[in-house]
């Protein structure tokens, strides 16, 4: 059977890309055609001095006529084949134009501007490079330098010096690594530093929305999954147009970064996320991949998470001054994620730091949230599988959403509504552990009848089985968790020979429950290094809390028997 498919929809969009192309393009050549009569001007009045880069015995002599102009010239002056320059006409930009996006965002003040747009001409159209050259008497000189820019736009001594200001290292165009500075062999000092915009401005500027290549995978934008509900955000969403800090404590994976982004959605904020710790990896280093991080929020004009706040923390458990200030001057809101308590020690801040807490949200909360989500695919809930659903899977209300969606796709993929199987296998495949090489996930394929057991065991395991499927009574509905001190898992110990059944035990019951099971390889668990074996431990159950997954540590003799250090805060 032949398929016909429409491609109007594809060419409408090709359509409406070139169109953004062609539009930024019309931009960025309204803009250059505003400095080309300056530069024609500063041409003209460089003709008067008469001589030409192109002489071959350029820079080989210093004539006597050079020396004399020189000493007739007023010290830190323009020379005189560029000095009574007209100023650069104002820039007038619409505020819809990327380049006024990148002036606004940096705070730029005109002479930023103009700086900005001079060294940019050459990036876009090499007969800036010429006239450039002819403009510092240097066929060499094909870029512009500090110098050029201080004669174009220093018409007096004070306004070459206010250049020179613009572009130092704590001013907007270098701090934020909008111009780099390269220095030409044999020249030193400032004036003969060459001046190039970055390549990511350039990018930015013809409409690529790419992050930074240098920064790999370290930042990323997050969606909003689900729209802002719970009570305890409402302070902070109202608070949110006055840009606040916010500290979300939690261990990871409780849904800080969905929140983020649903609190910034309804005014239209995108959230950025920066993960501190693979900054370090850079090939630039932490302080390069910083800035660069922090530029992108910048350019799209987006809130920022920072994930892993205590990597950046000193020994008095403090970030880096220069790090501090730059989170104090950003404009937008910042959520900080961390995974203990913190607290600045700032005294002098104006920006207030909110704070919220993450944790798995009870069984009550679970069940709603996916009674709301199934309900919002045009299906009915079953009031039983919600409650198996709500108990086993100890999900985020961002986790319960993916693993209905999941679920939806499983189902339109086999032609059949929502139904338990799919459901089931959503959340699975969201319960899944980032383990690596520590396990190795099991999908269970064997039920009770496959299980030969005394009557003793037997009902063991399938008391076993059910307290795991009903904890929630016992734990919330009941309020045995109110009285315990200890965890709300279940711990079970098989012992027996090699063959008796332990492994198929443990794969029945995860089978039975639905849950997904993971078998721990203590070869890669257990270190000689002091310290690493307690790490590994760390990981395991941190995700495994994350995931709800059932871990089975096989030969578990040679990790539980021997009592090391630190084993049992870390177990426990």
């Amino acid at each position: 059977m032949k398929q016909c498919y429409n491609f109007g929809s594809l060419t409408d969009a090709r359509n409406v890309f070139t169109g953004l192309v062609q539009q930024r393009l019309h931009d960025l050549q309204a803009s250059l055609a505003r400095i080309d009569e300056f530069i024609r001007a500063a041409v003209s009045r460089a003709d008067a001095d008469g001589e030409s880069p192109t002489d071959s015995l350029r820079g080989l002599i210093v004539s006597r006529e050079e020396v004399d102009e020189y000493l007739d010239q007023s010290p830190l002056s323009a020379p005189d084949r560029l000095a009574d320059l007209p100023a650069l006409p104002v820039l007038e930009l619409q505020d819809n134009t990327l380049l006024a996006q990148v002036v606004s965002a940096f705070r730029l003040n005109e002479l930023d501007a103009s700086i900005l747009l001079l060294c940019l001409a050459p990036e876009l159209d090499r007969r800036y490079e010429r006239l450039y050259a002819y403009l510092q008497d240097d066929v060499s000189e094909r870029r512009p330098t500090v110098n050029l820019m201080m004669n174009l736009l220093g018409r007096t001594v004070a306004e070459r010096f206010t250049v020179w200001e613009r572009l130092a290292t704590d001013k907007p165009l270098r701090q934020y690594r909008l111009l780099e500075t390269e220095s030409k062999p044999q020249q030193s000092g400032l004036l003969g530093q060459v001046l190039k915009v970055d390549h990511r401005i350039v990018a930015f500027l013809l409409g690529e929305a790419h992050p930074d290549d240098r920064l790999k995978q370290t930042v990323r934008f997050i969606n909003p999954d689900t729209p802002v509900t719970a009570a305890n955000l409402e302070t902070v969403y109202r608070t949110l147009p006055e840009s606040p800090m916010v500290y979300m404590q939690g261990r990871g994976g409780m849904g800080e970064g969905e929140t983020a982004a649903a609190l910034c959605a309804p005014y239209e904020i995108p959230l950025l996320q920066i993960d501190l710790p693979a900054l370090n990896e850079l090939e630039g280093g932490f302080e390069l991949g910083w800035r660069l991080a922090l530029r992108e929020g910048y350019l799209n004009r987006a809130a920022v998470l920072l994930d892993g706040w205590e990597s950046c923390l000193n020994e008095h458990f403090l970030p880096p001054l220069v790090f501090w200030q730059a989170l104090l001057d950003y404009p937008l809101p910042v959520f900080l994620r961390g995974k203990d308590s913190w607290e600045p020690d700032d005294i002098h801040r104006i920006r207030r730091l909110l704070r919220l807490s993450f944790a798995i949200p009870d069984y009550p909360e679970r069940r709603t949230a996916w009674e709301q989500l199934i309900s919002a695919q045009g299906v009915t809930p079953d009031a039983d599988v919600i409650h198996e659903l709500s108990n086993k899977f100890r999900f985020t209300r961002s986790q319960i959403a993916r693993a209905v969606q999941s679920a939806a796709d499983r189902a339109a993929s086999h032609g059949e509504p929502l139904n338990r199987s799919n459901l089931y296998g959503g959340a699975q495949a969201h319960a899944s552990l980032r383990l690596g090489h520590l396990a190795q996930r099991i999908t269970p394929r064997y039920t009770w009848n496959h299980l030969i057991l005394p009557p003793d065991p037997m009902a063991q395991l399938q008391e076993l089985a059910g307290r795991i499927q009903y904890a929630h009574l016992v734990n919330d509905e009941w309020g045995f968790a109110k009285n315990g001190s200890g965890g709300r898992g279940v711990s079970a110990l098989f012992a027996g020979e090699s063959g008796t059944g332990k492994t198929l035990a443990a794969e029945v019951i995860a089978g039975d429950l639905g849950l997904v099971l993971y078998k721990i390889d203590l070869s890669a668990v257990v270190s000689k290094y002091i310290g690493e074996t307690e790490k590994n431990l760390n990981s395991i159950f941190g995700e495994a809390q994350s995931g709800n997954a059932i871990l089975f540590f096989d030969e578990a003799d040679a990790l539980f028997g021997q009592h090391r250090s630190g084993l049992f805060a870390a177990t426990n």
